[in-house]
């Protein structure tokens, strides 16, 4: 299991796509900056349009909201891409035969590509987080409130985003194919949103919304300046149900297909 693991993080370090996806995740992160600081400073010296939007709508954003942001960006859709490529691709040639001729199991390895997948979502995350902050302090002046219960907040998008992560490797492990657990990473959690959204529509109700109990919602939740602790032990319950239920189904329909 050490070799294996060893074998998947010597991957994981020299893999292009690992890079490539970091990179565009934090080009993202500064464009994102850039333009918010462009759209303040025009419409901060435009007079007429100040009054008519009012102080509120021209409230720079702070480094540590920047931060707390960092899971509502286009973070996930990299990760979704990064998974899948990196996943998908020993079982897309001859790679994972030579793999299971030297005695693994199927068991060791799964756990080893998601350990290693799991890290380089891990550190794309870490690098948006710090990349956001920074910015944050040099274009916005300053770290600004924490806000209610911010720790908490922060471990609760960490694991949300772990959740995304198990998702895409579910899909990915299940289907081993590049091009479909791509369109289907991408695709499934959209739909998902979306129907949600559409049921909260027809359910007018503005006490229960079901697109709060998916991880989009959670994140959007936990991006809020002041988040109540009920909220962030909501929010950590469904991340760890989503990973839970995520890593199970995709173990044993990867089991199953490799027997």
């Amino acid at each position: 299991m050490k070799n294996l693991l060893r074998f998947e993080y010597r991957r994981l370090f020299r893999a292009k796509v690992f890079f490539i996806c970091m990179g565009i995740a934090a080009l993202l992160v500064v464009l994102s900056a850039v333009t918010t600081k462009v759209l303040l400073t025009a419409l901060e010296s435009a007079e007429e349009m100040t009054e008519a939007l009012g102080a509120p709508a021209l409230q720079a954003p702070t480094a540590l909201a920047l931060l707390k942001g960092v899971g509502n960006s286009s973070l996930t859709l990299i990760m979704a891409i990064f998974v899948t490529i990196f996943v998908s691709e020993d079982f897309s040639g001859d790679i994972i035969k030579n793999v299971y001729s030297k005695g693994y199991t199927r068991e060791s390895v799964f756990l080893a590509k998601y350990l290693s997948s799991l890290t380089g979502c891990l550190i794309m995350t870490l690098t948006n987080a710090l990349l956001s902050l920074l910015l944050g302090v040099i274009f916005f002046d300053g770290f600004g409130a924490a806000g209610k219960n911010f720790a908490g907040s922060l471990i609760a998008i960490l694991l949300l985003l772990i959740a995304f992560h198990a998702i895409y490797f579910a899909i990915t492990i299940s289907l081993h194919r590049t091009g479909g657990s791509i369109a289907l990473a991408i695709l499934a959690p959209t739909v998902i949103s979306g129907a949600l959204m559409l049921f909260d529509s027809l359910l007018k109700s503005d006490k229960y919304l079901l697109s709060d109990y998916w991880l989009d919602g959670r994140l959007n939740k936990m991006a809020e300046h002041d988040v109540e602790s009920v909220d962030v032990v909501t929010s950590i319950v469904i991340a760890l149900v989503f990973i839970a239920i995520a890593l199970l189904i995709g173990f044993f329909v990867h089991r199953k297909r490799e027997k």
